[in-house]
């Protein structure tokens, strides 16, 4: 079994039985962002074929300086979304289902159409063209380390950017007017304001974080399809969740996503 193999291997069972590490063995460290994003399919991969149906789509990690220093990492990294683990708003979930329960309210992005991996420079104007909608959601965090700066970012990004699940509400085809920098969003826990944000806190636009994605993508064989869906990172603080938890996160005119864990 390869290096890489190995890395994925102690990663999944981490996920299965629900244990915790320090981060990975010295022996299955990725020396590289190469090693680490192909270590991240691996896992990918194994889960899919553990809990059945595909990838829809990507996480943008750490595109908020929150996130970042909770991470301990300097830059975006992106992950998979699997629609296993993709969920229609409002949705109430097992809390036990969850070592951490990490919640980050989150635009979100769906495409309309392949985009082409010939080396352009994207920008947030050049990659709206290819949104078919905006929608509001929620990332739940949930990674089985100690300490995720103790863990490292290569690590992180080996155990898919320590993603756990993703909620999203409604797509709004007619996105263009609207006002991601200015629009408050607020974080709601048990009918009480926890926390707000806007998309500011996306690398200043969450355009800005898709285009991101689109460029970084083809340095490890992958593009962005139609139809893939793109949680953009962190907008407000994060909520750490327990059970009986009701939370709201509230996006204005582009709406709510609405969790409960039981």
């Amino acid at each position: 079994m390869s290096k890489i193999s190995q890395a994925a291997e102690f990663l999944i069972n981490n996920r299965r039985l629900d244990q915790v590490a320090d981060t990975l063995p010295p022996e299955l460290q990725p020396t590289n962002w190469e090693e680490a994003y192909a270590t991240q399919q691996v896992l990918v991969d194994q889960l899919v074929a553990e809990h059945g149906g595909q990838l829809v789509g990507y996480k943008i990690a750490a595109t908020n300086p929150v996130a970042q220093e909770m991470l301990g990492v300097d830059g975006p990294l992106f992950g998979r979304l699997l629609s296993a683990f993709v969920h229609a708003a409002p949705v109430e979930l097992p809390a036990n289902d969850f070592q951490t329960r990490v919640l980050e309210p989150e635009y979100a992005f769906q495409m309309k159409e392949d985009v082409p991996t010939d080396g352009q420079d994207f920008t947030a104007e050049s990659i709206a063209s290819y949104v078919a909608g905006v929608l509001p959601s929620i990332e739940i965090v949930n990674h089985h380390f100690t300490n995720l700066k103790q863990a490292g970012g290569m690590v992180l990004v080996c155990d898919n950017a320590v993603h756990g699940a993703w909620l999203h509400g409604e797509a709004h085809k007619s996105w263009a007017d609207l006002d991601m920098i200015n629009t408050e969003i607020q974080l709601l826990a048990n009918g009480q304001l926890d926390s707000t944000g806007n998309g500011t806190n996306v690398l200043e636009h969450p355009l800005n974080a898709l285009a991101w994605l689109a460029n970084e993508l083809p340095k490890f064989g992958l593009q962005l399809s139609a139809g893939d869906y793109v949680t953009t990172g962190l907008t407000t603080e994060v909520y750490a969740a327990t059970a009986g938890d009701q939370v709201t996160a509230d996006f204005g005119s582009l709406g709510s996503v609405d969790l409960k864990f039981s």
